[in-house]
């Protein structure tokens, strides 16, 4: 199932906003060993999502995108 995860989990150069610097390393980690739970819980998401408000919900964001909010703010001390 190639979903554009595995091809972006390979450019952390413009995540560093999203995610800070010092947790990169850990996030590729975390990516790989949660995948398929991240996918899942994207296409739910997507799905109840649009179920809810129309095909204008999240129109641009990626699973990748999907990936990095859940990351950074599962962080202890996230705000």
């Amino acid at each position: 199932m190639s979903s554009g995860f595995d091809e972006e989990m390979e450019s952390d150069d413009c995540d560093e906003d999203v995610v800070p610097q010092h947790l990169l390393h850990i996030r590729k980690h975390w990516k790989r060993h949660y995948e398929e739970d991240v996918e899942a819980a994207y296409h739910a998401y997507l799905q109840v999502g649009n179920a809810l408000f129309g095909s204008a919900f999240h129109q641009l964001g990626t699973v990748d995108d999907f990936a990095n909010f859940v990351f950074k703010y599962m962080q202890p001390g996230a705000t």
